[in-house]
């Protein structure tokens, strides 16, 4: 691993930047909701909050020089399975050829495939 990030930190100034392409993905659920809020003082704060329907939504895309491609909101978390055809089927086909990717897998996204 240390190899690697001594070989990736020598190519860097190597790379053309147009031709790079940072993944990064976020996720929200529906359970993320704020405890508090501010109202009047002496008045009760009331606020809706979906009860028992907790939903995960994950949102990925690339991250190029000239803007977003290839953004795409998955209900349910990131898998392996769902990682490679997104890029498969969203990725590759928009960032063209001879581009760079780069992202931060977390265990969840790896996969042997």
């Amino acid at each position: 691993m240390a190899k690697d990030r001594a070989d990736w930190t020598e190519q860097q100034p190597k790379l053309n930047p147009a031709q790079l392409v940072f993944l990064d993905e976020t996720g929200t659920t529906t359970n993320m909701v704020r405890r508090f809020g501010r109202g009047p003082r002496g008045d009760r704060v009331v606020g809706a909050v979906p009860h028992g329907h907790w939903q995960i939504s994950t949102f990925v895309a690339g991250l190029r020089q000239d803007g977003l491609i290839a953004p795409l909101v998955l209900q349910g978390a990131m898998d392996g399975e769902a990682f490679l055809a997104y890029v498969q089927q969203f990725l590759a086909p928009a960032s063209g050829p001879a581009m760079w990717w780069s992202w931060t897998i977390s265990p969840p996204t790896r996969s042997p495939a």
